[in-house]
Parts: C-alpha cells; structure tokens; sequence
C-alpha cells in the first residue's frame, strides 16, 4: 500500500529534486533515487503484525512533544538531556526501542511516507525502527516553531 502512496509522490516530481506535496513546493535532499530505493525496499518487505498502542509510550512521546517544542529540540536527546531509551525506561521500566520524528509534516500518511523514505538519513533509520520486529508503539503529535508541526513514534519490542 505505502509502495503505491510513494509511487503517487514520485509522480509529483517537477525534475529530480523537487516535488509538489499538495500547496507546498519540497526539496528532496537525494532526489529521486531515495525514492525509487524506498518503493524497491517495499517490495521485498514481509507483512507484520499490528502495533499494539500503550498508554506509557503515549504519555512519553507527549511529554516530549512539548519539551521539544518548548525548546525548540531537533532530534532524540530531550532538555534533560536523555536519550528514547531513558524516557522508555522511565515511562514503560523498559529500555529496548525505538523513536522516529517528523517534523512540519500535514497528515499521518505523509509522516509515515517521509520516515519510509528517510531522505538525506544515510542509515535509513526511521525506516528501519518501522520495519522491526517491534510490539509496541506510542504516538503523539503537536505544534511546533518554524515547522509548525511535530510526531513522534516510539516503540518497544
């Protein structure tokens, strides 16, 4: 299905680094080949079992959603300084996971689509904290400086 949704997106290229995303015009850091490798990888990708969504996960991904917007934080590492492992193990009394961000993103579809991609993450990490063997999840979303918006995923196997 996500493999059809980054076909569409591929579709709206305007030369290979630009791409019309609905009202806004967006650059891709690696062009269209990071796209074309994320519908490949797509394809060979098994079926998974559904996420079950726990409370201890939401309230830490929340918490963090505003930290990170209340000082302005990119990235994993919080005010405090803690790593998604520390905040896990605080919230859930587990250490094990994972934690994607997207930033300024309008829709669930296009935030999952842009983590899936993982334009310009040589390690293609948010894409593969997706495709683990991971159990668990807590979502949250909510406003944030400059990119008006930010979600976060966090997982547990």
């Amino acid at each position: 299905m996500y493999a059809t949704y980054i076909q569409d997106q591929l579709n709206n290229f305007t030369d290979n680094y630009t791409f019309s995303n609905g009202p806004f015009t967006t650059g891709s850091v690696e062009g269209k080949t990071v796209w074309i490798e994320a519908i490949n990888f797509l394809s060979n990708q098994q079926s998974m079992q559904a996420l079950r969504r726990v409370d201890c996960l939401d309230r830490g991904a929340n918490w963090f959603v505003k930290d990170a917007a209340n000082n302005t934080i990119i990235g994993h590492i919080d005010s405090k300084g803690q790593a998604p492992t520390d905040r896990f193990k605080r919230n859930c009394d587990l250490s094990d996971g994972g934690e994607n961000i997207a930033y300024g993103i309008m829709s669930a579809r296009s935030a999952i689509l842009q983590l899936i991609v993982d334009d310009g993450v040589p390690d293609r990490g948010h894409r593969l904290n997706i495709y683990r063997n991971f159990t668990q999840v807590g979502l949250a979303c909510g406003q944030f400086p400059d990119y008006g918006t930010i979600t976060i995923n966090d997982f547990l196997y």
